[in-house]
């Protein structure tokens, strides 16, 4: 399965790809597209760079991941002086509902619970419904459907706890002698802060200052464009040096950079203050990632300051081996990456907003919706399955705006080639821009499809209502991403990930279907696969 891990950034849109396969995860491509320094229109500026790096991909990803703002969202994190996990369970949204200032029944909210040496630590991750409704509708606009929704900072997150597993570091509940992070990931425009002791979160926040506060700083001292101020802060800039030490337009824009810090130090410092209040531990080492990370002498300059070991936070270089990034460039891409890891279940923060009533419909839902269209009810009768995907292309690409056209149109191309290897580019390119040359041409080639791939038969239980049965074992209470669904003459597969609800009721429904028999189960966590014989075909 094919993940695509997404980071609306200020500076670059960023997204790794992975592809999952037998609980193994494999990064098979990094993609970034840069933005404008000063966007006056953002949604358009986000709906071209998606567009751009939709066009990059070599398949369309079956899994898209994404974050809600952090402004739509709010974490909170208590202790509870309870050990039994079904305890916690039970009382922890009672203690969440006087630290919220809205309904809980009207918002989205998440948990995470790890044993503490005296209870348990609860990290609560709470988004009003409307507020994800809000941004769903701008994913949209700018060209985005995502499966599942998070905060910001819960890839870095993930990637960091990852790389404790892989390292064989023991719980931070069973350590006398664990040791407490700081982990910022320093962006363009704000700063996540996460403060973790070995493998729990314990404090998690975002600060309104990034890179983009040093490049003003710089432009302004020295009376030139922000695009001149970016350029002389990543080439000319290092922060290690005594701006007492230079000279000339290289004294003033060290004098700028360091005073530009004073808002960042201060958050900084509040955050600290406000961990050792709630943990009474201070933090043993500072790890820092993210574009802004990588500035010259900065991991100097905040050692200095913190009186604390700062290093750069490298466990994506081993994520990524094969692909010959240099450091700089993998240091903006932890979020993302992280993000895209969730389908492999191995994560250890599954914060997903888009569930309930806010989940996306699943695919068995969505293909039993496009059944219904009387039009394709007739294509039925003589195209195969792929045949019908096809027509479906070429049929909403006529009804979509020109720009909106454009990209199904090339979508289409993409699975028309594969479908019809042997067919000349300019027969391709005439059949996919009329849908009733291609209805026409899908007609002529029927005869050629694979009996296995029919979708109707006279003397047989017709295969729509065999598609439509398996929709409807699936109730509303039921949330799942269906991956596979493969139906022929002799027996049927589905294959999916269970994102909410019990299997029990679509066991029992798909048993109640008169052409399944011997259906059977198999679940290994959140995956699952139904396999069962087909009669009357």
């Amino acid at each position: 399965m094919r993940t695509l891990g997404i980071e609306f950034g200020s500076w670059s849109l960023k997204a790794v790809e992975i592809e999952t396969r037998f609980r193994r995860a494999e990064v098979l491509d990094f993609h970034e597209v840069r933005l404008p320094l000063e966007m006056t229109d953002p949604e358009q500026c986000f709906k071209e760079a998606v567009a751009k790096l939709m066009g990059r991909l070599p398949h369309h990803p079956e899994k898209v991941v994404t974050s809600l703002p952090m402004s739509q969202t709010g974490l909170r994190f208590f202790h509870l002086p309870i050990k039994q996990t079904k305890k916690v369970e039970q009382m922890y949204r009672f203690e969440l509902e006087d630290n919220v200032p809205f309904k809980l029944e009207n918002a989205i909210v998440e948990h995470h619970i790890t044993k503490t040496k005296d209870g348990s630590l609860v990290a609560a991750a709470i988004a009003p419904k409307v507020h994800i409704q809000t941004h769903l509708e701008w994913l949209a606009a700018v060209g985005v459907d995502p499966d599942w929704l998070t905060f910001e900072g819960m890839g870095v997150t993930n990637l960091y706890l990852r790389s404790l597993a892989g390292s064989g570091k023991k719980k931070a509940a069973e350590t006398d002698d664990s040791h407490c992070v700081l982990l910022l990931d320093i962006g363009h425009l704000k700063t996540g802060v996460a403060v973790l002791n070995e493998d729990r979160l314990e404090f998690y926040r975002s600060i309104p200052w990034g890179g983009a506060h040093i490049s003003h700083a710089i432009a302004n001292s020295l009376g030139v464009t922000m695009e001149e101020g970016e350029r002389r802060k990543q080439q000319d800039l290092n922060l290690e040096l005594s701006p007492d030490t230079l000279s000339g337009d290289l004294q003033t824009m060290a004098h700028a950079a360091h005073q530009s810090f004073v808002p960042f130090f201060t958050d900084i410092q509040h955050t600290l203050v406000a961990f050792r209040a709630q943990s009474g531990r201070n933090v043993d080492k500072v790890l820092l990632t993210g574009g802004t990370s990588v500035l010259s002498g900065l991991t100097t300059m905040l050692s200095h300051r913190f009186k604390k070991p700062v290093e750069p936070f490298t466990a994506l270089e081993k994520e990524s081996q094969g692909h010959n990034l240099p450091p700089t460039t993998l240091a903006r891409f932890g979020e993302a990456f992280g993000r895209a890891t969730v389908f492999e279940r191995k994560a250890a923060l599954l914060f997903n907003f888009r569930k309930g009533d806010m989940a996306k419909k699943t695919s068995l839902t969505e293909v039993s919706t496009v059944l219904k269209d009387p039009n394709v009810v007739r294509l039925l009768r003589f195209a195969g399955a792929l045949a019908l995907i096809l027509f479906l292309h070429v049929t909403i690409a006529s009804n979509l705006a020109k720009e909106e056209a454009a990209a199904a149109d090339k979508e289409l191309g993409k699975v028309f080639s594969q479908t019809f290897r042997n067919i000349p580019k300019k027969l391709r390119l005439s059949l996919t821009q009329s849908p009733q040359a291609l209805r026409n041409y899908i007609k002529q080639r029927n005869k050629e499809f694979d009996q296995k791939l029919k979708m109707f038969s006279a003397e047989r239980t017709p295969m729509i209502e065999i598609v439509n049965a398996v929709s409807q074992a699936f109730p509303k209470t039921v949330q799942v991403d269906v991956n596979t669904l493969t139906l022929d003459d002799r027996s049927f597969v589905v294959e999916g990930v269970l994102h909410g609800g019990e299997l029990a009721m679509v066991t029992e429904n798909l048993k109640k279907i008169p052409a399944f028999k011997n259906v059977s189960l198999n679940q290994e966590g959140k995956r699952f696969t139904y396999r069962g014989e087909i009669e009357g075909r």
